[in-house]
């Protein structure tokens, strides 16, 4: 009988210390209150929680991700970069957030190739993604590349043609193409939505 209490108790206490031990729910806490930071504009110690969090759970998406985010508001680019390409691993490289993650530490290096490649990326796997459309072509407008940033920015606008950015960016285009009517357009949409916008006012005095 006092055979069977001592291997019933011992058999409480693993099953207790195990679930105490499960670094899911440290990882959990840790994430969590890392995000109640980071509200609260203390990204220091905001990170400091994600590196704890990643400790306990190396091998976690939303982890990684979140560690590339946080990171990248730290400024340690590098190590944004580092980890956000972790998170593109784990998502056997199929994730649209991750991979829009990965291009604000690359923009931040100056790296412009690898961000237009990234862009290229998300759009193989969801070519109407607006962002990815948007961005790609405002970088290729300014590097002068009017013709394929035109592509990518008529994308946009055909998704969303009330924002105001893929109006005022079009409208640039436009200017370069020599399409003048279609730039009078995107600068018109684009000071109805920002009055005060020296851009689009200079753009339509240049089209009117």
């Amino acid at each position: 009988m006092k055979l069977t209490i001592c291997a019933a108790a011992i058999l409480i206490v693993i099953t207790v210390s195990s679930h105490a031990a499960d670094p899911s729910d440290a990882a959990i806490a840790l994430v969590n209150a890392s995000i109640m930071l980071e509200k609260q504009g203390d990204y220091a110690e905001s990170l400091k929680k994600m590196e704890a969090a990643a400790l306990e759970i190396a091998d976690d998406y939303v982890i990684q991700l979140r560690l590339g985010w946080i990171r990248y508001m730290n400024a340690e680019y590098n190590l944004s970069e580092a980890a956000y390409r972790k998170a593109i691993e784990l998502s056997q490289r199929k994730s649209v957030e991750a991979l829009l993650g990965l291009t604000y530490p690359l923009a931040a290096l100056g790296e412009w190739s690898q961000v237009e490649s990234t862009y290229l990326q998300i759009l193989d796997l969801d070519p109407n993604h607006f962002e990815a459309n948007l961005y790609l072509g405002q970088l290729l407008s300014n590097r002068g590349d009017a013709a394929r940033a035109r592509v990518y920015l008529k994308t946009a606008h055909s998704l969303y043609p009330s924002n105001y950015s893929v109006n005022l960016s079009l409208g640039w285009v436009f200017v370069s193409t020599g399409e003048i009517t279609a730039a009078r357009e995107c600068f018109t949409r684009a000071i109805m939505l920002s009055p005060a916008d020296s851009s689009a006012t200079r753009g339509l005095g240049l089209v009117r």
